[in-house]
């Protein structure tokens, strides 16, 4: 996790001081700003850990709608943590519905940091028929170019998520939950629909420096998704119809996940909308743990209510 790789934040503090956290010096307050947000004072520099990167093999594979159940399969595959490989990414896998277009499409961003084209790793992605592929061994920054270009501008975004455990019954009811729903905003101009599954391998959230995410409580074989509804769309009339049918699916998918007791309580801060509750799946040590932090470095609680926007800790 990227939180996990910061060595050092410099940080204005509520009563105008500035200091440095780091794991030797306010170590609590380097810790909570692991995942805590906005809640602790105004970061204004950061030092990170870095490495060496040379050329990556990665991009974007593209496969017709109907191949949508093959690719789920191959996805829960690649998670299962005895097919882990430490020099492929997670693999991003979204189902998408371009209105523009009126076309669906599933597509998969596959990485691997080593200049090796196709590893084995991904021969359950490499054996299924696609329409095309931008795959190519280049440098992180063309990759990141790459990916840039794919996000529309001058549109209204909105996104709601969720995470389930790796399950591939789980993953096929959220695929069929969206397709039932998409009629239903079919007119809504200019949308770009994405349905997308992100996992967090546990041999990479339990790598790194202490944070307050609260996955180091899940067991060393676990493989959590990220699942994620992301649209983007053109008009502010169609904003209640695209957020309202956003959260249904969601919603409609964590019941199913709930029934086969494959849900889990976090939820990737990042993604996550107005309404949901990331702390929450911190888990209560954590939150508790965090609101002290606050407490000691803004006892007045000044950034808890003058700061526009973002998750509270709801300790004023």
């Amino acid at each position: 996790m990227v939180c996990d790789n910061i060595k050092s934040y410099d940080i204005v503090l509520a009563n105008g001081t500035i200091t440095q956290a780091t794991a030797t010096h306010h170590a609590d307050l380097w810790r909570a700003l692991k995942g805590g947000t906005g809640n602790f004072g105004i970061v204004t520099r950061i030092e990170a850990n870095t490495f060496p990167s040379g050329k990556i093999w990665t991009g974007y594979a593209y496969w017709a709608a109907w191949q949508a159940p093959k690719l789920l399969a191959a996805f829960a595959e690649f998670n299962e943590p005895a097919n882990f490989d430490k020099y492929a990414a997670g693999i991003i896998v979204a189902l998408g519905y371009v209105q523009k277009l009126g076309i669906s499409a599933v597509t998969a961003n596959l990485a691997y940091t080593k200049p090796e084209k196709w590893p084995s790793v991904f021969q359950g992605f490499n054996s299924i028929w696609r329409l095309w592929t931008t795959h190519k061994i280049q440098s992180m920054t063309e990759s990141a170019d790459e990916f840039e270009r794919l996000a529309p501008t001058g549109y209204r975004q909105f996104q709601v998520t969720t995470t389930v455990k790796n399950d591939l019954p789980t993953f096929h009811a959220f695929s069929q939950i969206y397709s039932d729903r998409l009629p239903s905003v079919r007119s809504v101009k200019g949308g770009v629909w994405s349905l997308i599954f992100q996992p967090l391998s546990a041999a990479v959230t339990l790598k790194g420096d202490p944070n307050v995410l609260g996955l180091e409580t899940r067991h060393s074989n676990d493989t959590l998704v990220i699942v994620l509804v992301s649209v983007s769309w053109l008009h502010a009339k169609d904003d209640e119809l695209v957020h309202r049918v956003s959260r249904e699916m969601i919603a409609l998918g964590e019941d199913v996940a709930r029934s086969r007791g494959t849900d889990d309580a976090y939820r990737y801060l990042n993604y996550a909308a107005s309404g949901q509750d990331p702390f929450g799946g911190y888990g209560l040590t954590n939150q508790e743990f965090m609101r002290g932090v606050g407490r000691t470095y803004d006892p007045e609680g000044f950034f808890q209510r003058a700061k526009q926007g973002g998750f509270k800790l709801d300790i004023v």
